[in-house]
């Protein structure tokens, strides 16, 4: 099972200490019951925020989720999206763009 490192930038505090990293694994069948594997796929914001409590950790409630930053629940959901792509969607998504003087 794949995992990913995704450092916050403003991660939430859980009993007084900020959260500053958290792992993202790839979900299992049955972690995705109820959600549509396009709507993920999409970074659609609901089926995140449905998702992310199930594959993180340490586990973030969906409240946590809800109060993040664009930067921070972008990383998160991308890294979750991530495990959708094929091995060549991953290749190029991680090829940095061309300048425009190249």
């Amino acid at each position: 099972m794949r995992v990913q490192n995704v450092a916050l930038n403003n991660g939430p505090e859980v009993a007084g200490v900020r959260i500053t990293e958290v792992k993202v694994r790839e979900p299992s069948a049955g972690e995705l019951r109820g959600l549509s594997i396009g709507a993920i796929a999409t970074m659609d914001v609901a089926a995140m925020i449905r998702l992310l409590p199930r594959i993180t950790e340490p586990a973030l409630s969906a409240a946590q989720i809800e109060a993040l930053g664009a930067y921070d629940f972008g990383e998160l959901a991308g890294r979750a999206a991530g495990f959708f792509m094929t091995a060549p969607q991953e290749e190029e998504a991680a090829t940095p763009p061309l300048s425009p003087t190249e």
